[in-house]
């Protein structure tokens, strides 16, 4: 026997599958990674080796039924797919225009079995899976694009993209006598498993970019709150003087929770975390898209205005005192009224690390406190460099 024969590359794509399912699988069972985009992958796996006519699952059936039951299943297998890239991405809108290009994709199969059309299935079949495979490509691009770089975008949209052609190559030439099964040549049969060994390892691949981006995520965000840990306000200054020594503003606003120790004392320490919680919202709704927040330690908190003048952001500190005044929080029962203290500096020249900003900051709190808390106090405008 050939080694590259039809009948062998596709039982080398059966087993393939099956190890792929079963990767899968323990991944979603086991380790708990990304669950519900594996199970998906798992489904994809599985209909691939449904879809192959060599491990006798359709044995005896019809021509016709074997046909349709084929491209049945290798259209199941490209909508999993899409789902699970979806999923691994995490892009929420999406998933009912592939649920309706497989719906039509599989009622075409069905009204073309019932009125005995052989050749029509494997076009519409290849019509459908075109559309999800280039849907897919788009998903890798808008999903993973603004994180990597391009040559990995490319490669990663690369297999999709062949999968479109194979489909749009199928919907224009005459039909055969087979769907993907044992009628298909040795070369077709190659390139379904390179196809299939590529879109799997791309699926891994960003997988493991989601995990890496999540341990990421962690190691730079404040576990109560889900704002930017001390390390992480330290890493976005520098990148704000940055910019500052290229000429392009920027202002920190320090806020402290005044008597914080009070709420904890009288009403329990899962009332300072609502009330933390609280305050995060109503801050981060006065923010700007661009503009990101962080939490220094306890009850104090800093927020980064990129190219804001210290005046600017004057502003935008008495909007949230005045905000936070007015929306006081709900606990239990209990009407608590939350102010802060506010220090505004704006970045200054020959200060790499930022340092001196967050201390002019820090000391404009301090200043809030001593005149009266529930205040905004700025930096003389003769520290600015």
């Amino acid at each position: 026997m050939d080694l590259l024969d039809a009948p062998t590359l596709l039982l080398v794509n059966a087993v393939f599958n099956g190890f792929a399912a079963a990767g899968w699988a323990l991944l979603a069972g086991v380790f708990r990674m990304a669950p519900r985009a594996s199970w998906l992958m798992v489904g994809a796996h599985l209909s691939r080796i449904a879809q192959t006519t060599d491990i006798g699952l359709t044995e005896g059936w019809p021509p016709l039924a074997v046909v349709a039951f084929e491209e049945s299943c290798a259209l199941a297998a490209v909508c999993l797919l899409a789902l699970a890239l979806r999923r691994m991405l995490r892009l929420g809108r999406g998933r009912r225009h592939i649920a309706l290009i497989t719906g039509l994709g599989l009622l075409g199969i069905g009204l073309l079995f019932a009125l005995q059309q052989r050749a029509g299935i494997p076009r519409v079949a290849a019509a459908a899976v075109t559309l999800l495979a280039l849907g897919a490509a788009r998903d890798v691009i808008s999903g993973a694009g603004p994180g990597l770089a391009r040559w990995i975008v490319s490669l990663l949209v690369l297999p999709y993209l062949v999968l479109a052609g194979l489909g749009a190559v199928r919907v224009a030439m005459p039909a055969r006598e087979g769907a993907i099964g044992a009628g298909v040549g040795a070369g077709v049969g190659a390139l379904w498993l390179l196809l299939t060994m590529a879109i799997s390892v791309s699926l891994m691949a960003l997988l493991v970019w989601r995990l890496v981006g999540r341990v990421e995520h962690l190691t730079r965000r404040d576990p109560m709150t889900d704002t930017l840990n001390r390390r992480a306000i330290a890493d976005e200054v520098q990148l704000l003087q940055a910019r500052r020594e290229r000429g392009h503003a920027f202002a920190l606003v320090l806020l402290d929770i005044d008597h914080f120790k009070r709420i904890n004392d009288e009403l329990g320490h899962a009332a300072g975390d609502a009330a933390l919680l609280h305050v995060v919202g109503i801050v981060r709704g006065c923010l700007r898209e661009g503009d990101r927040l962080g939490r220094l330690g306890g009850e104090e908190f800093c927020a980064l205005l990129p190219y804001t003048t210290a005046e600017a952001a004057a502003v935008v500190a008495e909007r949230i005192r005045a905000a936070l005044q007015a929306q006081p929080l709900v606990w239990r029962g209990h009407r608590v009224v939350l102010t802060a203290s506010f220090g505004v500096a704006g970045g200054r020249a020959n200060d790499a690390a930022g340092e001196a900003s967050l201390a002019r900051a820090d000391e404009q709190v301090y200043r809030a406190k001593g005149e009266g808390r529930n205040r905004v106090c700025v930096a003389p405008t003769e520290a600015f460099g």
